[in-house]
């Protein structure tokens, strides 16, 4: 039987949702993102490191925790046109966010996070030797007032070089989230 990868995500999305509520997250998001010949989508919660200790005057970069779980699914594997498969991706990552003053709706971020594939990608001349990737992400977003986060990033996988051969790969990323 096929795998399911929006089944899949909605599992994980759910418990996700359950724990983080749990542990008082702040944010939770849905993620759609495409590179390389193939589809990301990520489930994702966020919470902000202690209030009591800005890094900027008036607190204008907030430090938050991220924990995610990814599909992706390759539409080259192994180098073959037409055939797919999934893999899933684990994600824990300190996202720093510029925002500004504290009820600045625009933001930018940068994170830098550590991940594990359930499998070594192989997709579209890009085989990765490990299962373990350093995820980077930079980008943009805008909080509205009803507390919804949209945000458009670009997420960059590599092993830094630890394993060869280490061809890295790009996503680019849009993500829905919304404060609690």
């Amino acid at each position: 039987m096929k795998k399911k990868p929006v089944l899949t995500v909605l599992m994980l999305c759910a418990g996700l949702f359950f724990a983080g509520a749990a542990h008082a997250s702040d944010l939770f998001s849905v993620e759609m993102g495409k590179g390389n010949l193939a589809d990301l989508y990520r489930i994702a919660m966020q919470t902000s490191w202690d209030s009591d200790y800005p890094i900027l005057i008036d607190n204008q970069i907030r430090p938050f925790w991220a924990v995610s779980v990814t599909e992706m699914i390759e539409k080259k594997y192994r180098d073959t046109d037409g055939l797919t498969h999934t893999l899933t991706d684990f994600g824990f990552t300190p996202i720093l966010r510029w925002q500004g003053t504290a009820n600045h709706p625009a933001y930018a971020e940068l994170g830098i996070g550590i991940n594990y594939m359930t499998e070594k990608y192989n997709n579209n001349n890009r085989a990765m030797s490990s299962d373990f990737q350093f995820g980077d992400h930079i980008g943009i977003g805008y909080v509205f007032s009803n507390g919804v986060d949209l945000n458009l990033n670009f997420q960059h996988y590599s092993d830094a070089g630890i394993r060869m051969p280490n061809p890295a790969v790009n996503f680019v990323n849009i993500r829905l989230g919304c404060f609690f």
